[in-house]
């Protein structure tokens, strides 16, 4: 019995180390990361491409530009995309530096790469006819940069799933464009979505795991 009290001693006395690993970890990365982190988008379907802000503050504040200028996602692509523009573009309520104005608008940009030319940025702007697009987006550092979320079919824009960024990725947001850039106020992340296949499997893996150590739990006790 001394045995067993003590193989299960140890069994726990391991899942407690390591989920304090893990809850050390998320801590650190919380704390390093996120504060600076002001969207996250999705990549998993080029036809519902999700970008959603943190409600993060600006890492550093940045002010002068047009809602019309926008913002830019550097080297988000990863082939270029030369001549990619999309207008008034639905489902968008993100917007960025308190104009309370939604971007609509995507073009490829330029403002990274140099030359040669690669269209290799994402500038996300109010178009210049839209109302509230002469509005000045201020990001300071004591306020949400974004609020809200914009879903886009990139693929409608002849853009294929194998430009975008994989899941992990991440990239300066610079305030401005190419034409009239900004200085850098934050990052954006990539996430990507399991398909139902995937996230199945994992959890069905777990179930078993967790049959097994159950079950050799009750073995040991029987002993």
């Amino acid at each position: 019995m001394r045995h067993i009290t003590s193989t299960n001693s140890l069994f726990v006395s391991r899942l407690l180390s390591f989920l304090a690993i893990v809850t050390i970890s998320a801590a650190m990365s919380c704390s390093t990361s996120s504060a600076q982190v002001l969207l996250t988008i999705d990549t998993s379907d080029v036809s519902n491409v999700v970008i959603t802000a943190t409600g993060s503050f600006a890492g550093q504040a940045s002010s002068g530009k047009t809602a019309n200028d926008g913002i830019d996602l550097l080297s988000f692509f990863s082939i270029s995309q030369a001549g990619v523009t999309g207008q008034f573009l639905p489902n968008s309520s993100l917007q960025g530096g308190g104009t309370g104005v939604s971007y609509d608008d995507l073009a490829a940009d330029n403002y990274s790469t140099g030359t040669p030319t690669y269209y290799l940025d994402a500038n996300l702007y109010v178009d210049g006819t839209a109302l509230g697009a002469g509005t000045i987006e201020n990001f300071t550092t004591g306020s949400a940069a974004f609020t809200g979320t914009w879903t886009i079919d990139l693929g409608s824009l002849g853009i294929s799933s194998a430009a975008l960024p994989g899941n992990g990725a991440s990239g300066a947001i610079i305030s401005g464009d190419a034409h009239n850039p900004g200085v850098e106020i934050g990052r954006f992340t990539v996430t990507q979505t399991p398909e139902p296949t995937t996230a199945s499997l994992a959890l069905l893996g777990f179930a078993i795991t967790g049959v097994v150590v159950l079950r050799q739990r009750r073995k040991a006790a029987k002993v």
